[in-house]
């Protein structure tokens, strides 16, 4: 673009050139001769310029897809604001909300799976009596400790040792 620029302005100087001659010039077969590469540079600088506003306009578009992008991101990120991760006994660990809904019984979780790598809130499902499950990624662990069982996430579908 810088390029195309220069030479655009350079396309300009030419001609301005040629219209100081031709001004002093009386001789119509000079200004005649002249002419024919005149109208050629005139050409080349109206290419240019139309090289110029065409690639302008692509850095203008996709400035604004970066900014909608920026957008995006900072939205999440002041989303993601309002949660924080709650440790389990067991070790696990999954976000919930700062400041919970008045008249909330029982805590809501979300999966910190979805929130950390796919930008997703997706709530936690529970799932028998101490487990938590997430329908997007299927992560699966228990939130309370189990007298019975080690004390480590399984994988849906898994099997327990």
């Amino acid at each position: 673009m810088i390029a195309e620029t220069a030479t655009a302005l350079g396309l300009a100087k030419q001609i301005s050139d040629f219209v100081k001659a031709s001004i002093g010039s009386r001789d119509e077969k000079i200004s005649n001769e002249k002419l024919a590469p005149v109208l050629q540079q005139v050409t080349e600088l109206q290419h240019s310029l139309s090289q110029i506003e065409i690639a302008m306009m692509k850095v203008e578009r996709e400035n604004e897809v970066l900014k909608r992008e920026l957008q995006k991101q900072e939205d999440w990120k002041a989303e993601k604001a309002r949660y924080k991760l709650e440790y389990f006994p067991t070790g696990q660990m999954a976000y919930t909300l700062k400041e919970p809904p008045e008249g909330q019984i029982q805590p809501v979780y979300f999966c910190m799976s979805c929130m950390d790598n796919d930008n997703r809130i997706s709530q936690l499902t529970y799932y028998g009596g101490n487990s938590l499950t997430c329908r997007h990624c299927n992560l699966w662990f228990e939130y309370k400790p189990s007298p019975t069982k080690a004390l480590r996430p399984k994988i849906r579908g898994g099997v327990d040792n």
